[in-house]
């Protein structure tokens, strides 16, 4: 059951605590590797040194995503009020997409961390959290601080842009603030204003 059930009204909501593992899973894969890399290269000074430079060295790894993804995910803010759907997306960026604007629901995806170059092995690996989520499409007018993210800026660069407004196509991940908004005060701005979208 949502968290936020209730009648329509202006809305403020913030990313659930899940939002971070969800975001941490897709790079189990490469932490994984990346022990397995400490674990042979620290066991060229022996197996308990190898063994201790892969747990240290992972458990740092972790610590850092996960703080980097607290702070993301608590800058999030997801508001709905008369004028359409306004993401403040962390780092002074913000989104507004106007009920008009909206284009449709279904599947986004969406870029937590800036893509970071993992050195480990003979095979240099691209690592990004990243997270797959349902939600709202639609086009954005985006405002921006002085100072862009390393992560916005990649993730502006991806998005298509309308020659015409400068509007850019985004998806909002509604699952992230509310993993039952299709009940909540998020379906049901949806419902009042987009009747012709199928939530």
């Amino acid at each position: 059951m949502s968290q936020y059930a209730g009648v329509p009204g202006p809305a403020e909501l913030r990313m659930v605590p899940e939002t971070r593992g969800r975001a941490l899973l897709p790079m189990v894969g490469l932490l994984v590797l990346f022990a397995v890399v400490l674990l042979l290269l620290g066991s060229l000074g022996g197996l308990v040194v190898g063994i201790l430079a892969s747990a240290i060295g992972t458990i740092a790894a972790v610590t850092y995503l996960m703080l980097k993804l607290n702070r993301l995910t608590e800058a999030n803010v997801l508001r709905l009020d008369d004028r359409g759907i306004h993401w403040q997306a962390g780092g002074g960026v913000v989104h507004e997409v106007a009920w008009a604007d909206v284009t449709g629901i279904g599947p986004v995806n969406v870029q937590l961390t800036p893509r970071r170059r993992l050195h480990a092995g003979a095979v240099p690996q691209t690592v990004q959290a990243s997270m797959a989520d349902h939600g709202v499409q639609g086009w954005s007018t985006v405002t921006l601080p002085a100072r862009i993210p390393a992560v916005m800026r990649q993730a502006l660069a991806a998005m298509p842009v309308d020659q015409a407004s400068g509007k850019r196509h985004i998806g909002i991940p509604l699952g992230s603030f509310d993993p039952d908004w299709p009940a909540g005060p998020i379906g049901a701005w949806i419902h009042a204003r987009r009747p012709d979208l199928r939530v």
